[in-house]
């Protein structure tokens, strides 16, 4: 998982139990614009 924090981390930001790091966030924007990079980090 990309964000860490365990399966239900990302379920946890979205209901706003919890608050994301600022690098999660910034890593969530980066792929919004550019989606095409996800394939890429999986493979790293």
């Amino acid at each position: 998982m990309l964000t860490g924090g365990g399966h239900n981390a990302f379920s946890r930001y979205e209901t706003g139990k919890v608050v994301p790091a600022p690098a999660v966030v910034n890593l969530l924007r980066l792929l919004d614009r550019h989606p095409e990079e996800l394939e890429r980090l999986k493979r790293a």
